[in-house]
């Protein structure tokens, strides 16, 4: 009996060491994990932002493409910056009128209309993400 009792006090012990272990790799890796959710849920927030704002798809010169198919060519990172931005400045209302003026071509509409409203920190950022994506992204949509 004395030995059965021993062995389940082991067992006890290697167990609790064991959860110890994990707790303690949770808590040192927490700020990666809770950076990661941060980032999967801004991603996830400026897709729907994007998709309820200006639907589903756009039309770029002439083809449908999905804003969900556009958005998953980006860094999450890059995603989180425009969301950022996207919530301090534009309303629902002129989000679908900047997204018109871009599938018919009316860049100077889009600059008027930004010019109006981004700070000079914000529109070097878009111009430094533009630059980034707009060989890529018309590649890589199917």
């Amino acid at each position: 009996m004395h030995k059965r009792k021993k062995k389940n006090h082991v067992r006890l012990l290697a167990v609790t060491i064991l959860l110890i272990g994990v707790a303690f790799t949770l808590f040192i890796s927490r700020d990666a994990i809770l950076q990661k959710v941060r980032t999967t849920a801004a991603t996830e927030i400026g897709k729907k932002l994007l998709e309820q704002q200006i639907g589903t798809t756009v039309n770029i010169n002439g083809q449908e493409i999905e804003v969900s198919d556009v958005v998953n060519q980006m860094d999450e990172e890059d995603v989180e910056k425009v969301s950022q931005i996207a919530e301090k400045y534009i309303s629902p209302e002129n989000i679908k009128q900047a997204a018109d003026m871009a599938a018919s071509g009316d860049m100077e509409g889009l600059r008027s209309l930004a010019e109006g409203q981004l700070t000079e920190e914000d529109k070097n950022e878009l111009m430094g993400l533009y630059q980034k994506y707009k060989d890529q992204i018309p590649n890589q949509v199917p």
